[in-house]
């Protein structure tokens, strides 16, 4: 594909398509896409009338009048007339200064051919000159011709001159000049035939994202026809070509070998996609469906898909080491194709092993019941949010069943006795009773679950098979994902920018336990978005797919089961909130220096302040001898603007965990040292806690400071690896490591780039410090060796 070049007073290229003739429909689209694809910014119009004055690229489709033809040749800028011949034949006198491009009656075959040299007329301004025999409806000449008068033969002297070169060495001469011309002949037919598939190609990813699954299949099969008939040319061309260079006839064939696993693995997710969504589509409709063949399609189908990524980038990476002209060229600049590679394979194997739990987890010949956990993260709690309301989704022989929702208080009303609550909630919350809307304390969502279980059984006597939470952020990206949707019983629009305040001021009008304001606009805003998914014609499947992954892997989205074998299979994608045990992803044979963090905040101000907050961490990490020590400093900013609902004072009892090796040094919290005996210190399985409690007022901020360490030893050379977890419903808070070691030590960051501390050649050279800036929106593991 041509790359536009930019108007110098522009910083994008502009095209308008002036559309005369709307027959020509699918050319018009073919053209948009590619200019698009180009870098252009493409507008369409039906007349020449348009104001075209700054316009740098301009393409007429369909015959031209004449006031159009004297518009046009004032015209400066680059242009182009595009019709069939019979259209454009009786305007050949006027179209004499404009570059015009003659449609055959099968231009509509290839499509994407005929756009491609559209443009190149555009923008090399040179004519098209087909072959007239070719084009079946140019008119034929009504006059006769005239016979040619036979002449007398005569008989024609000529002098003789003598080549000075013998017959011998001419024939050596031909002999090698003709293998170079059919060589370089053959070498530009295969071009613009390279050209086409890579088009092709590109075009079939722009449709996968945007989950047209059968235009994406179309292009591909176009692109495969390509191949294959490149192949087939080039064993001819071949034997010239590797005469005239074998570096061209080496990255041809490793094209060859690309471009066909390219077109496989594309239709292999292509086909995938469209299965899935049926799949869902049916399941969401509430369709009865059995799951059993399509999860053992999706598990044999993810298999050959891993492989052929596998294969696909060791490939992309041959031609790309070859790092010649024309492996350059044919390499596509447009995103980072092995970037998106290691994504797919990075989630693959845990979708692997999801595809076999499906006929257990959709209940293909039983029913099950999961409880849905709605967690407000503007209330931040361990696992996501306060809860305010919960929900019952049930399946049966593979069909999905009505969701019923309610207000959390209805259930925590018919608890029956008491129920210590934790430390920190009958202290700070003021609450002297444990409820399930607080249950959610433990930062490892599987043990919080349980709890939960346990009090769903006090109170409604209910059981169910596994627990799913959601919070307000998941359910905004799943609004940009659809669109707003229209709740009826309160005639009132969600999207995702007013999805915050329209659930907070409905629910809490008027509020009192018992109210059904809560449950009543969260059922509807659930209904209506299972519809919108359900119904629509023109949902983009694809955005819809992105919004529940970004949700699942941010853990805005939480699930865990009662069934080992589901949870064993879940465990492994990261999406059940568990706290993971840090191992080394380091080689055996290097010693390794596991450390693990996390940061875990509770709102216990009965306000929705963290709406308002933002904040930052900084990790520094400094190996002195034997000891290896680290101080965590938490920064947080409360912009709320007054003390009343739904900002106010954030009530925080934070808590970090740490390795259960590790010795607490100091806390000092903005500037003051705390009295180490006033830090709350628990254990938490494999780790330890260390909680206190703070406030940060309105448009107040807060600085905490945890300093702590253990001891390590010095083996060289040795790896030091951190693992960070991101607490569930948080904001994706930047985060700064800063790690420093002696003199004598090198660091070498192995799966992140760092920035080097400092300007000077010397601490350049040693790089014993290392500086690495990111955002926690999911679960980091960061390794860095120490020799």
């Amino acid at each position: 594909m041509i790359k536009l070049n930019s108007d110098p007073e522009n910083e994008s290229s502009q095209a308008v398509i002036i559309v005369k003739d709307h027959g020509y429909k699918q050319l018009v689209n073919s053209l948009s896409r590619q200019l698009a694809i180009a870098g252009c910014e493409v507008k369409t119009a039906d007349n020449v009338g348009f104001n075209l004055q700054h316009v740098p690229y301009v393409i007429l489709v369909g015959a031209p009048s004449g006031q159009d033809l004297t518009t046009l040749n004032s015209f400066t800028h680059k242009l182009v007339v595009v019709a069939r011949a019979s259209e454009l034949s009786t305007l050949k006198k006027s179209l004499k200064l404009i570059p015009s491009y003659f449609l055959s009656n099968s231009y509509i075959q290839d499509l994407d051919f005929a756009s491609g040299e559209i443009i190149e007329i555009l923008m090399t301004q040179k004519p098209h000159h087909p072959v007239i025999n070719k084009i079946k409806d140019v008119p034929k000449l009504k006059t006769k011709p005239q016979p040619i008068k036979e002449e007398p033969t005569q008989a024609i002297i000529t002098h003789q001159y003598h080549l000075p070169i013998s017959p011998g060495v001419l024939k050596i001469a031909l002999a090698l000049l003709i293998p170079i011309v059919i060589g370089v002949f053959f070498t530009i037919y295969l071009s613009s035939l390279v050209i086409n598939t890579k088009t092709n190609l590109i075009n079939a990813i722009s449709y996968l994202q945007t989950a047209q699954f059968e235009e994406a299949q179309t292009s591909l099969i176009q692109s495969q026809q390509n191949i294959i008939q490149l192949e087939r040319v080039y064993t001819i061309a071949q034997p010239a070509i590797k005469l005239v260079s074998e570096e061209t006839n080496i990255t041809i064939m490793q094209f060859f070998s690309l471009g066909k696993t390219a077109s496989d693995t594309l239709l292999k997710l292509s086909d995938t996609g469209m299965r899935s969504q049926d799949f869902v589509i049916k399941l969401l409709q509430k369709q009865p469906q059995p799951i059993a063949p399509y999860s053992a399609y999706l598990e044999a189908q993810l298999m050959e898909l891993e492989q052929s990524l596998i294969l696909l980038k060791k490939q992309h990476l041959e031609l790309r080491e070859l790092n010649t002209n024309l492996g350059n060229k044919l390499l596509t600049k447009t995103n980072n194709p092995e970037q998106a590679i290691d994504t797919m394979l990075k989630i693959l194997p845990g979708l692997r092993q999801i595809a076999p739990t499906l006929p257990e987890l959709f209940a293909d010949n039983d029913r099950k019941k999961y409880l849905l956990l709605f967690q407000n993260n503007m209330e931040l709690r361990p696992t996501g949010g306060f809860i305010g309301s919960v929900g019952f989704l049930s399946f049966e022989n593979g069909k999905m069943l009505e969701v019923a929702i309610d207000d959390v208080y209805n259930l925590d009303g018919q608890l029956e006795g008491h129920v210590d609550p934790p430390e920190p909630i009958r202290n700070y919350l003021k609450q002297p009773n444990w409820f399930l809307r607080d249950a959610n304390w433990h930062p490892d969502f599987t043990r919080s679950a349980a709890q939960i279980q346990w009090f769903l059984k006090k109170e409604v006597n209910t059981k169910v098979d596994g627990v799913f939470a959601i919070d307000l952020e998941a359910t905004r990206y799943l609004l940009s994902a659809v669109g707003r949707v229209h709740l009826s019983d309160f005639d009132i629009f969600i999207n995702e920018d007013n999805l915050y305040l329209e659930i907070q001021n409905t629910s809490e009008e008027e509020f009192f336990p018992g109210a059904t304001n809560k449950r009543d606009i969260l059922g509807s805003l659930a209904r209506n978005l299972l519809l919108e998914i359900s119904t629509r014609d023109d949902l983009d499947f694809s955005a819809l797919t992105k919004a529940i992954y970004q949700s699942l892997s941010e853990k805005h989205i939480l699930v865990t089961f009662n069934k080992p074998t589901l949870q064993a299979a879940f465990n492994n994608t990261g999406w059940t909130g568990r706290l993971l045990q840090p191992s080394c992803l380091s080689s055996q044979n290097t010693p390794c220096i596991p450390d693990y963090l996390m940061l875990v905040e509770a709102n216990l101000g009965a306000n929705k302040v963290n709406f308002f907050t933002e904040g930052n961490t900084i990790i520094e990490v400094e190996l002195d001898k034997n000891r290896l020590r680290r101080m965590v400093t938490v920064n947080t900013k409360n912009n709320s603007n007054s003390h009343e609902f739904p900002g106010g004072i954030y009530k925080n009892y934070i808590r970090i965990l740490t390795p259960p090796d590790v010795v607490l040094d100091q806390v000092i919290l903005d500037g003051v040292s705390l009295d180490l005996a006033s830090i709350n210190r628990e254990s938490l399985g494999q780790y330890q806690s260390w909680g206190l409690y703070l406030e940060v007022a309105p448009n107040n901020n807060s600085s905490l400071k945890f300093s702590y360490s253990s001891s390590y030893t010095t083996q060289q050379p040795t790896t030091y690896e951190l693992m960070i977890q991101k607490q569930p419903g948080s904001k994706n808070m930047p985060v700064t490591l800063s790690m420093e070691a002696n003199e004598r030590q090198r660091l070498e960051p192995l799966n992140f780039k760092s920035i080097p501390s400092g300007t000077s050649q010397a601490s350049l050279a040693r790089r014993s410090t290392l500086i690495y800036n990111t955002n926690l929106n999911t679960d980091k593991v960061l390794s860095i060796k120490i020799q």
